[in-house]
């Protein structure tokens, strides 16, 4: 694996470098593009030895230095009139979240508290740091560095996926991540390119979100040809990815944007239309499930023990939320709840170390579980409403690019999130919420393509 230093100063150098050729102006959107970049590494310096013997939840449970920490301490002197802390009292999710960090500590069901203090930490890092972004940035700027931050990205993830496992360039599989080796080939049962990434899921899960954006900016004209190129591109890394999950969320996510951009002048939930769509997407999976060359990873494969496995997972989250249904088990604690309260279980015979060392393989099972109907409740209504505004904001003609990105990323996470618990994972979960806290920001402004603009890429 390279060094962790060597490889940030590497990240870092590439950047200087970039802006000390830029020929288009103000370089202060590669901050953005920065950050984009290199939340995939999770670059941390551990304060901390492990705080309990399981991780807790999905981010962990080892205090960290962050790169949104180290940013902030970076850029908070540019700021003149607003102080990052006070933002958070005008925007009324991060209250929300808030409110259940505040419930989490409360809850006499957590019993590794010191993991949701790890999930404040990382929420208020990167939330704090968006509002600096926003303090400095204009929205233009926001938007190229998110740009060629998943331009980057996505290029490297492409030709890391041509190594391995196209080339059989195994090599490139230990580059990043120590475990991605054995996960790489699915302990031996089929190969699959990993990227920058522990698996092949997390890989296609970021690919696919990457593609939501692109293939927003291509639906809204703006960089098309480059758009569609990335999308193409993006379409051949999920491919060898060989991610069944990922096949399907890809389809459908990017059938799903064209249709709502099509439609956002007309009655989208319309009969007619519907059918439209379930034809088309439906024909679509048929195809590649039953008549494609891909078809082997659907019909000859490990289908049925994987699914297996997620139904025990499925099962111990039921247990554990019939005990504490209003309010969970603590934010980023599930599994020390499960290790500690082991007898829950005791009619699940299948429970081995996996279960109970790594997350519930379901996002919206994780909340159920973590933080009871009162945050299940908010998780929907938070999918509903910000699915509907996105929808308006398109029917209006307004941040076009970042509404219809944000519509993806959504139902990526829907979809994806059904199986998996990568969208919640330190490498992914920031980009998620970056997303999120801009489309908001800029919910009512005019798009980008309606003001003077002009992107020119850095040229070494």
């Amino acid at each position: 694996m390279i060094n962790r230093v060597l490889l940030l100063v590497i990240i870092a150098s590439f950047y200087i470098l970039k802006s000390t050729f830029y020929k288009g102006g103000d370089v202060k959107y590669l901050f953005v593009s920065f950050f984009i970049t290199i939340t995939p590494f999770e670059f941390n310096i551990p304060l901390s030895s492990a705080l309990y013997q399981t991780p807790g939840g999905t981010l962990g449970n080892v205090f960290f230095i962050n790169v949104p920490l180290i940013l902030l301490c970076i850029l908070s002197p540019l700021i003149k009139d607003r102080i990052p802390i006070f933002q958070l009292l005008k925007r009324k999710w991060i209250l929300l979240i808030l409110g259940l960090v505040l419930i989490s500590f409360l809850n006499p069901y957590n019993q590794s508290k010191l993991e949701t203090c790890i999930f404040l930490y990382f929420f208020l890092t990167n939330v704090l740091l968006f509002i600096v972004f926003s303090s400095i940035l204009s929205k233009e700027e926001i938007i190229k560095g998110i740009y060629d931050g998943l331009m980057v990205l996505c290029l490297l993830q492409f030709l890391l996926a041509l190594c391995f496992p196209l080339m059989h360039i195994a090599g490139v599989t230990k580059l990043f991540r120590l475990a991605a080796d054995e996960w790489s080939t699915r302990n031996g049962t089929r190969e699959g390119a990993v990227g920058i990434f522990v698996a092949p899921g997390n890989l296609a899960l970021f690919v696919t979100l990457a593609s939501t954006y692109f293939y927003s900016c291509f639906l809204t004209k703006f960089k098309t040809k480059t758009s569609l190129l990335l999308c193409i591109v993006n379409a051949g890394t999920v491919v060898l990815t060989y991610s069944r999950t990922s096949y399907l969320t890809y389809i459908f996510v990017l059938f799903s944007l064209y249709f709502i951009f099509s439609k956002k002048d007309k009655n989208l939930f319309s009969f007619a239309n519907f059918l439209k769509f379930v034809t088309v997407v439906a024909g679509v999976l048929v195809w590649l499930i039953y008549f494609s060359p891909l078809s082997d990873a659907f019909l000859k494969s490990d289908a049925d023990d994987m699914f297996a496995a997620r139904m025990v997972h499925f099962t111990m989250a039921f247990y554990s939320f019939k005990v504490s249904p209003v309010i969970g088990v603590g934010l980023n604690a599930h599994l020390e709840y499960f290790s500690r309260n082991f007898s829950l279980f005791k009619e699940i015979p299948e429970i081995d170390e996996f279960f109970l060392n790594n997350p519930i393989h379901n996002i919206h099972l994780i909340i159920l579980v973590e933080t009871g109907i009162i945050g299940f409740f908010l998780w929907v209504s938070f999918i509903v409403s910000n699915f509907r505004a996105s929808l308006a904001s398109l029917a209006s003609n307004k941040n076009q690019v970042l509404s219809l990105t944000l519509i993806g990323f959504i139902l990526t996470y829907v979809i994806y999130g059904s199986t998996g618990w990568a969208p919640f994972s330190p490498s992914i979960l920031p980009i998620f919420l970056f997303m999120v806290f801009f489309t908001i920001q800029y919910r009512d402004q005019p798009d980008f393509q309606d003001i003077p603009f002009k992107y020119t890429p850095a040229t070494i």
